[in-house]
């Protein structure tokens, strides 16, 4: 349970961002770069989404399983 709640806690913010990032890049950009500005930067958050379907199997593949005993 740790693992999911941390990885959530870290994650979160990440999805966060995009929606956050797209007002910003076409507030910053001129109209005549931004479909460009736009798609480096959705590249940029395709990492985010590919780390919140990753990051949590990863972190539990790699803690120790405690065994049972008979």
């Amino acid at each position: 349970m740790e693992v999911s709640f941390a990885g959530a806690a870290l994650l979160g913010p990440g999805g966060t961002t995009f929606a956050i990032g797209v007002t910003a890049v076409n507030a910053w950009v001129p109209r005549s770069r931004r479909g460009a500005a736009l798609g480096a930067f959705g590249i940029g958050a395709g990492g985010t989404a590919i780390a919140s379907f990753t990051t949590i199997p990863l972190a539990g593949a790699s803690v120790p399983r405690r065994r049972s005993t008979p």
